[in-house]
């Protein structure tokens, strides 16, 4: 069986159907670890890709280990320094023939955005010819959390923003005091959100970092469990967020930062009264 057979997908979606009739999770539960390669496995077995969806919808939060090589990593961060300094920092919405484009949000542009987040961001779509050679590795493993998220496995990767749905990968930095406040994701495109885990906490950065609220209100830490190429999912309505980057270490020093690639299907700006991402506060 491949990942292309129709069938895997159609069995995902059929579980994913039945289990959300039932309230949709807000907190994190339990964090599970797994190996990529065992996760691909898991995929092709019917009862233990039941199990990882019955988890995701009860809150459980998964980090695939070593999804990627470290020297990829590396390069997409080349790849986003080259970028950055090759083209200047502005804004597109996401319309027919959107380029690729970077944006430095701060305090003043991040009250433009529905949520609040201080980073610098880079944005890569599929119809502008891959310029610096990533979407084939990234979409071999995307593939799979497409078939475990329901979907087709290569669903909207030719659509372009007049189809209503596009892929979009985000690389980003948060520098020192950047973050991403607490927010629930939208889940009709997507039902997972999936982070891709560029940094090391302890090397790149000493405090801050990835975390989600548990059901006891309370933010639990994530980032000591995670790796250079290791993936996040979690169910998109739980409530996560980035806290402040090395917010009092390291006075002075701007090299050090969280790295971090984010895979999702959005809503294109061609499509009337697009769902984003919303704040805890405003829910």
């Amino acid at each position: 069986m491949k990942i292309s057979d129709i069938k895997i997908s159609k069995f995902s979606n059929s579980i994913w159907n039945k289990i959300e009739k039932k309230p949709r999770p807000q907190y994190m539960n339990d964090l599970r670890i797994l190996n990529y390669k065992d996760f691909k496995n898991f995929i092709f077995n019917e009862k233990k890709l039941k199990e990882i969806i019955n988890n995701l919808y009860r809150g459980d939060i998964y980090i695939i280990k070593k999804a990627f090589t470290k020297n990829f990593i590396s390069k997409l961060k080349k790849d986003f320094l080259h970028f950055t300094k090759n083209n200047k920092s502005q804004f597109f919405k996401m319309k027919e023939n959107c380029p690729d484009f970077h944006r430095i949000i701060d305090e003043e542009v991040s009250k433009l955005y529905s949520i609040k987040a201080i980073k610098h961001s880079a944005y890569f779509f599929h119809w502008n010819g891959d310029p610096y050679k990533f979407f084939n590795s990234v979409n071999s493993r995307w593939r799979y959390l497409k078939v475990l998220g329901g979907r087709r496995y290569n669903e909207f990767e030719k659509n372009t923003p007049k189809d209503g749905i596009v892929d979009r990968i985000q690389i980003l930095k948060y520098p020192k005091g950047g973050s991403l406040e607490l927010h629930s994701d939208p889940y009709h495109n997507q039902r997972m959100f999936i982070s891709v885990y560029m940094s090391r906490k302890g090397n790149d950065f000493k405090s801050g970092g990835f975390f989600a609220m548990n059901r006891h209100r309370e933010q639990v830490d994530l980032e000591n469990k995670i790796d250079v190429g290791d993936i996040g999912i979690g169910y998109a309505t739980v409530k996560h967020g980035v806290k402040k980057i090395d917010e009092n270490h390291l006075k002075g020093n701007k090299k050090n930062c969280r790295w971090f690639m984010g895979l999702y299907s959005n809503d294109s700006d061609e499509k009337k009264n697009r769902i984003t991402a919303r704040p805890i506060n405003k829910n």
